[in-house]
């Protein structure tokens, strides 16, 4: 596993066939990456100018209203604007108790690399599953796995 420390949290380089038996909320990032309905779409835009952003979730307190990505916004969308209305579901879900096996199984069929996982009340964010492209390796919170070895 290849560990990297970004700030104040730290993300480990896993294989998808090493976490399978743990639940999809054991193989999240580490939270950060995600807006409030109220933040600007200016806010949206710098956060995507990293590379390794493609959608970035957006909350009203705990509460999963969807996602933007860089098609998001049109250039006539002013960096004033609040992000929320622009708030759609752009990634499949999946609820924090499901095993890791089945997560990816969603990610697969959709052909997707991330994937938002919800408390049982599916509506409650718990974080993102970020598969990189290779489609083997995640980048996964180093806290999460260790507390679940």
């Amino acid at each position: 596993m290849a560990t990297t420390v970004d700030g104040t949290r730290e993300t480990v380089s896993a294989r998808r066939s090493d976490l399978v038996q743990l639940t999809v909320a054991e193989t999240i990032t580490a939270r950060g990456k995600e807006l409030s309905a109220d933040d600007t779409v200016g806010e949206a835009r710098r956060l995507f100018r990293s590379r390794g952003v493609h959608v970035l979730p957006v909350l009203d307190g705990t509460a999963y209203l969807g996602a933007v990505d860089r098609g998001s916004f049109g250039g006539d969308v002013s960096d004033d604007a609040p992000v929320g209305p622009f708030a759609m579901p752009l990634v499949p879900t999946a609820l924090a108790t499901a095993t890791a096996g089945e997560a990816f199984a969603a990610l697969d069929r959709a052909d997707a690399k991330r994937l938002v996982v919800l408390d049982a009340d599916r509506l409650t964010y718990v974080g993102l599953v970020c598969m990189r492209c290779d489609r083997e390796h995640l980048c996964v919170d180093a806290a999460l796995v260790a507390g679940a070895r």
